[in-house]
């Protein structure tokens, strides 16, 4: 693999040691000899460290590996790089070098992190100074790729189409006032709107688009001087708004007709993102020439890509339109790529997805959504198929062939179907389908815990010789305003992917801070998979709270992941990021609240923990115990407040008051609203305890947006909800005073 901007990257090493070097020796005291090379006699990743009391020799078949063994060394001297920053040990007169012979070539060859660009907390709202902070970062936990995933609204590069320009961006949300009188509004570094910083005052789409288009091409190029791969990500699915616009006239046909049929997969999506959806038929001539051109401009966009993946919408599906049947279509791939029986199996794709385990959930709060119970799996398996048919149509096409081989840039195909049976039923005729030697990646769940108890479907792939890359996760949206710990399904997820055979895997986030925990064990895993969990916690645990605290930080963590997972499974969007859990997740018949109630615990149970292991630590330990602690004891208040907002809300429904804006609503009679509304403010006041708790720590950008998301997703709806509630009491009291007066005269009661 060509190694881009070597002599950078080998001057970067040498700087990032003096730095170091010089941070942990007292001013005045003796340099020790380190000396770092490129040796060609080491593997392209390949590293050694040979150290004594004299001095350090660090070596690497590259000059990202030379930089690779500069943190490796730094990190065996007490330092702890983390995904916001770093901590050091105090300074000394003399560094002790450690007794140290050490060879190393990383388990997986692409180990990095995967942006998606579409919430208020990911790095399209970042200050420059701290996405590049960010990049700095993931190089020295040695990770070496970085995905940038463009949604459509987020195609932060210039495209158009037959003149047609792609100018509907945005940043998650539309831009929206922040109150002045927000909690912790002073800690939210813009004049007006959530916004990238120094892009709040842009309004022009085009200058708009042009100002991130320039910043991505710089963050790209930061990245390749810290040895690190770019790929960008775009989902050909989901059409821009002026172009799906444009179909019918381009074609002279009903636009409709090449729209696929609008299922509950379309309604789930455009309920949370508030954003029109287009989901077109994958096999249109015109649907892929324009895959093709945004293939073609994304890569004419970024001087230093390295990799262009094409995948499939989240949950991608397909249902036959008139004259069309599954028998038909899976005729059709068959008789196209060869698929035989061992390839496809027909029983489970007839199978239905069981019922629900326990109280029954609707659709938007149901892990597996994307087939509801008593559905059979042909949807999401062919949607799978079909779209891997088109990637593979628009990657031929001699246009794009051309551009890519003249730049030598990579490609990969990826699936996003957070469904189990449907990845182990999709996953033998993909492998069939696909190329010899194709890079094809999934993001198989919602979580690491699930997706290593799956690998063993990816089997087919791994036998045909095809490179399986793991998208996984470093957190899940769905619970984004709760603390999130992963460690021990990380680490289950990274040896079961190296034993797979896996050579790339990536990981979701959106955050970086609170994630450090997350972050600190994809790095270590992804680096040497064969490492002893025990070992990876005596040391991480060790230096960052100290040595008599590892079991402490043990136990706390360990108590932050059975939460964690708990709530991804009984509580799925339970802590989504925006008003998702206002709108829909609480809708009939809402979250069971024994399981809200023991989230609750879980999670106050955990802040104890931290609590514990915060009074016994010393800094910067101490601190970062702390937060932990507060932010599980806000994850609790939300999930009580969610019980409260649910207690309010969920009565509405059977009077026809929910969703709010019926006029027709039959409201219940005074007392009863008097108490859902008790219920509503008490959910209020959980929340706006959460958001004072929360701005207290607040500092990065992400931490900003994740404040800004409470504020407009959460604390906003409510007052809006408990103000209709408010008034509509006053109706229906004064509608009681006046059927409660006095008549004069009762025979001469008129009917209403």
């Amino acid at each position: 693999m060509k190694e881009p901007f070597s002599s950078e990257i080998l001057k970067y090493a040498e700087a990032e040691a003096a730095r170091l070097l010089r941070k942990l020796t007292k001013e005045g005291a003796k340099a020790k000899t380190l000396t770092l090379a490129v040796d060609s006699g080491l593997g392209d990743q390949e590293i050694t460290i040979d150290s004594s009391a004299k001095g350090a020799d660090l070596r690497g078949g590259s000059p990202t590996a030379v930089l690779h063994a500069v943190y490796t060394f730094f990190q065996e001297l007490g330092c702890v790089f983390e995904s916001s920053g770093e901590f050091l040990p105090a300074r000394q007169d003399s560094i002790k070098f450690p007794l140290l012979r050490m060879r190393h070539q990383p388990t997986f060859p692409e180990r990095g992190i995967r942006m998606h660009l579409n919430f208020v907390q990911d790095q399209s709202h970042f200050s420059e100074e701290e996405f590049a902070g960010f990049i700095d970062n993931a190089a020295r936990q040695r990770l070496n790729y970085l995905m940038f995933h463009m949604y459509t609204p987020q195609q932060w590069f210039p495209f158009s189409y037959r003149g047609v320009e792609h100018l509907d961006h945005t940043f998650g949300r539309e831009r929206r006032l922040l109150p002045t009188d927000m909690i912790g509004r002073n800690k939210v570094k813009v004049d007006r709107y959530w916004f990238a910083r120094e892009f709040e005052a842009i309004e022009d789409p085009r200058q708009l688009l042009a100002a991130m288009h320039r910043r991505f091409q710089r963050m790209m190029a930061r990245a390749h001087s810290r040895g690190i791969r770019n790929c960008v990500s775009l989902e050909p699915e989901a059409l821009p708004p002026a172009l799906k616009a444009k179909l019918g006239e381009w074609t002279g046909d009903d636009a409709e007709n090449l729209l696929a049929n609008k299922d509950l997969n379309q309604d789930w999506q455009e309920g949370w993102s508030g954003t029109k959806l287009v989901e077109p038929d994958v096999r249109h001539p015109l649907i892929i020439d324009i895959s093709v051109e945004r293939c073609l401009q994304c890569m004419q966009s970024f001087p230093d890509l390295d990799e262009l993946q094409l995948i499939s919408r989240e949950g991608v599906k397909w249902t036959p339109k008139a004259g069309e049947s599954y028998e038909a279509e899976w005729a059709r791939l068959t008789a196209k790529f060869g698929l035989g029986r061992e390839d496809i199996d027909l029983k489970g794709l007839a199978g239905l997805e069981p019922p629900d385990v326990g109280p029954e959930m609707n659709a938007q709060a149901r892990p597996y959504w994307t087939v509801m119970p008593g559905d059979n799996y042909h949807p999401t398996v062919v949607g799978s198929l079909r779209f891997v048919e088109h990637a593979l149509v628009v990657f031929h096409d001699p246009r794009v062939q051309s551009a890519l081989q003249q730049r030598g840039i990579a490609t990969s195909v990826a699936v996003y179907s957070p469904h189990p049976e449907t990845v182990r039923l999709m996953m033998g005729p993909i492998a069939k389908m696909l190329p010899k030697g194709t890079r094809f990646h999934c993001l198989a769940d919602y979580g690491a815990k699930d997706i290593a108890a799956n690998l063993p479907s990816w089997q087919p792939l791994v036998k045909r010789g095809q490179k399986p890359g793991v998208i996984t996760w470093l957190e899940f949206d769905g619970i984004m305003a709760l603390a999130q710990g992963w460690g021990d399904s990380l680490i289950d997820n990274i040896k079961k992917a190296s034993a797979l055979g896996v050579k790339t895997i990536a990981f979701n986030h959106w955050r970086v801070r609170s994630l450090e925990h997350n972050a600190a064990v994809a790095g270590a895993f992804t680096w040497d998979a064969s490492l002893k969990p025990d070992v990876f916690k005596k040391a991480y645990y060790g230096r960052l709270f100290g040595a008599a605290n590892v079991q402490a930080a043990k136990k706390a963590h360990r108590l932050l992941e059975e939460a964690t997972l708990f709530t991804k499974s009984n509580g799925y969007n339970v802590g989504f990021a925006g008003d998702w859990v206002f709108r829909t997740s609480t809708n009939p018949p809402g979250y069971y609240w024994p399981r809200l109630l023991r989230m609750e615990h879980l999670y106050r149970q955990t802040s104890e923990a931290f609590d514990a292991l915060a009074a016994s630590s010393a800094e910067p330990g101490r601190r970062q115990a702390r937060y932990l602690a507060d932010l599980c004891r806000i994850s609790a208040v939300h999930v009580r407040a969610v019980y409260h907002l649910q207690n309010a809300k969920l009565p509405l429904v059977g009077y026809k008051a929910w969703p709010l804006g019926n006029p027709n609503a039959a409201w219940p009679a005074p007392e009863k609203l008097a108490a859902l509304l008790r219920e509503a403010r008490q959910a209020l006041k959980l929340q706006k305890g959460y958001m004072g708790t929360y701005a207290r720590w607040v500092q990065s950008c992400d931490e900003q947006g994740q404040l800004c998301s409470h504020q407009q997703g959460v604390i906003e709806p409510y007052e809006k909800f408990i103000k209709i509630m408010t008034d509509r009491l006053e109706i229906e009291r004064s509608r009681l005073k006046w059927l409660a007066r006095p008549l004069k005269d009762p025979s001469r009661i008129q009917p209403t």
